[in-house]
């Protein structure tokens, strides 16, 4: 299924990850937005509307918990989806409250991406 009329905001502090994760999504015809930080990501938000964000957690300055307090309450139609290398990682009770952030969280490196395009669009069917 292609979805020319979404688009994806990826925040990783590694250029490879969001590469990988751009090719991905911009196979399944997706606008492909990416930032190396979370006060960047915060900075394209002010000009975009993404409808996903793929969020790495641990990253210089921003974490990705503190990006996703901060983006949350701005952008209503937009899911969050915490991708991290940490595999103890769980999400803070603050964000499993939060309708529109996954209770997943996928572990890199993510090999199947399609597992992700998935819970991206589940969340838009709730």
């Amino acid at each position: 299924m292609n979805n020319p009329a979404f688009s994806v905001l990826i925040i990783d502090d590694d250029a490879a990850i969001r590469q990988s994760f751009g090719d991905y999504f911009e196979d399944q015809d997706f606008t492909v937005l990416s930032a190396e930080s979370g006060e960047e990501a915060l900075e394209i938000l002010m000009t975009e509307s993404p409808n996903a964000a793929i969020v790495d957690v641990r990253m210089k300055g921003m974490s990705g918990v503190d990006f996703i307090q901060n983006a949350y309450p701005q952008k209503l139609d937009c899911v969050f989806l915490i991708c991290t290398g940490s595999p103890e990682y769980r999400l803070p009770d603050d964000l499993l409250k939060l309708n529109r952030v996954s209770s997943t969280v996928f572990q890199k490196p993510v090999k199947n991406l399609s597992l992700v395009y998935k819970e991206i669009l589940q969340m838009f069917l709730k």
